[in-house]
């Protein structure tokens, strides 16, 4: 008799977890691997593993119906494909722009290819991706316990958090135009040494560690974004996620950010979130919400605009779904 259906999810660097598992928890793989697959299992009748976190690094990946590639496509990894997982349905999470010579590779081995966004998917195509494509957004991580109380008190908290790669562009002149507007500004990431003297730079955020516990610790990066009042998110590259924006939009804490496609099809501007495209709108949006009665106008109208709509339980239903349609579709085909 058939046991359960078995997922085997294969995140970047996976071979490194057994020594470093706070390395599953890190961006990508805690978002669209661990995450999901915790879910999936809460679902019951599923067995679902994480390479390296779950189960040995070197465990047999044959008995799976189902492995999903997050983001790493490695040699190794390409050649075990081509050699033995015919029989499962292959599919590649995606979550950055690629090029066209892995386009050629995921036409030869992978059954679908699932984007985090739809600019992302659009992308792929463009570059010649022919194996079929599903979006399936980045949900929010948000504690649904805790609202932002916006607060007459004090100088609203101006908060961004990324990668450190991206501060010189896009942080460093934004923390220069808001030194001027009476605001607190502050920014994390990781604690690169010629960064963490910049001006704003919040030392001590701990990050790669499992969602929940992230909820409760008192350094982590959630505790970071719940302690703003207003969130900027400024982006240069159109095809990004909008998970920052739906984190601080589920806390009911209002956001700037840039116009890209993923934002656009979330935020209504002036109702639930602003768009700013230079730096005379960044100022005028910025000045609007140091009004603590307009912050939480919009902050609420964000928190009920995303708050279910984005979760990871709705969003992890469909990407199960997602999995189940394309899997029964190669099963009927193989018989």
């Amino acid at each position: 008799m058939r046991g359960p259906l078995r997922i085997l999810w294969i995140p970047k660097s996976s071979g490194e977890f057994p020594t470093h598992p706070e390395m599953a928890y890190y961006g990508s793989n805690r978002l669209r691997a661990v995450n999901i697959h915790e879910h999936i299992l809460s679902r019951g009748g599923v067995q679902s593993d994480v390479l390296g976190l779950t189960t040995a690094v070197n465990a047999s990946i044959f008995p799976y119906d189902i492995v999903v590639i997050q983001k790493g496509l490695d040699r190794k990894v390409q050649a075990f494909l081509t050699k033995h997982l015919r029989r499962a349905l292959v599919v590649f999470d995606a979550c950055d722009p690629m090029s066209k010579k892995k386009m050629q590779i995921l036409n030869l081995l992978a059954d679908l290819v699932i984007c985090s966004n739809h600019a992302l998917q659009e992308d792929c195509v463009a570059k010649g991706l022919r194996v079929v494509s599903e979006t399936v957004i980045d949900p929010h991580e948000a504690d649904p316990r805790i609202v932002k109380e916006h607060s007459r008190s004090c100088r609203p908290v101006v908060t961004w958090y990324g990668l450190p790669e991206n501060y010189p562009r896009f942080i460093k002149p934004m923390s220069a135009m808001l030194q001027g507007e009476d605001v607190d500004f502050r920014w994390c990431s990781g604690e690169d040494p010629e960064l963490v003297n910049e001006p704003g730079f919040q030392k001590g955020v701990e990050w790669n560690m499992p969602l929940r516990v992230a909820w409760d610790r008192p350094h982590s990066w959630q505790k970071f974004i719940q302690q703003s009042d207003i969130g900027i998110v400024p982006v240069f590259d159109a095809v990004k996620a909008a998970h920052k924006v739906l984190n601080y939009m589920a806390y009911g804490i209002p956001v700037v950010c840039s116009p890209t496609d993923a934002h656009r099809r979330i935020i209504r501007h002036g109702y639930n979130g602003f768009f700013a495209e230079n730096e005379e709108e960044w100022r005028t949006y910025v000045r609007r919400l140091k009004s603590p009665d307009v912050r939480r106008e919009i902050g609420m109208q964000a928190r009920e605009s995303v708050l279910a709509a984005y979760s990871s339980e709705r969003l992890g239903d469909e990407y199960f779904n997602t999995l189940m349609a394309y899997y029964n579709r190669k099963k009927g085909k193989h018989g």
